[in-house]
């Protein structure tokens, strides 16, 4: 939650903080790659330290060369920018936002990803940032009350949108908020 220990408490002493929006850039070309069946992944490397329209250049040239269809290079160009736009966009917001609590206590659940924010190991190539603080309902316990329910998901902020952790999180949905782990 913006505003709170949590939202700071991401360790980003790995990356340059300058360039945080470089990774947008690298998730956005990696999700969009998934769609056109492209096995490679577009590394932080290929676009660090250009400058903004070289590294949205970049991405659709990743995109367009690779995909298994093909694209039309302004279409996905569009695409790529307004993606980024938009990431930006929520990203400035996010910084300007002051949460308040809910006026009563709202049944939650929340899925926690366990690897922290951006997990060891993890398919965009990113190095590894940690969480710092020890708050696992990710600042949102003191906005909306009582009926928090966290759930443990192996994932970081970014894989917990993949296909496998999105079909987990549909299914525990489904079975009314029960997980089925043994």
């Amino acid at each position: 939650m913006p505003g709170t220990e949590a939202w700071s408490g991401i360790d980003l002493s790995a990356f340059d903080v300058d360039e945080f929006e470089v990774m947008s850039l690298v998730l956005i070309g990696n999700a969009y790659a998934g769609r056109w069946d492209i096995r490679d992944h577009l590394m932080l490397e290929d676009v660090r330290g250009l400058a903004v329209e070289r590294q949205l250049e970049v991405v659709t040239d990743f995109l367009v060369g690779r995909a298994s269809v093909d694209l039309d290079r302004s279409m996905v160009s569009t695409l790529v920018r307004g993606t980024y736009e938009v990431i930006v966009g929520n990203n400035d917001a996010l910084a300007r936002y002051q949460p308040l609590p809910l006026r009563s206590s709202v049944p939650t659940r929340l899925f926690y990803a366990t690897h922290g924010f951006v997990g060891p190991g993890n398919p965009n190539g990113l190095p590894e940032m940690k969480r710092l603080d020890g708050d696992r309902t990710n600042g949102f316990g003191d906005f909306v009350g009582a009926g928090l329910t966290v759930q443990d998901m192996p994932a970081d902020h970014y894989t917990i949108c993949r296909d496998e952790c999105i079909a987990e999180i549909a299914a525990v949905v489904a079975r009314g908020g029960s997980p089925n782990r043994a």
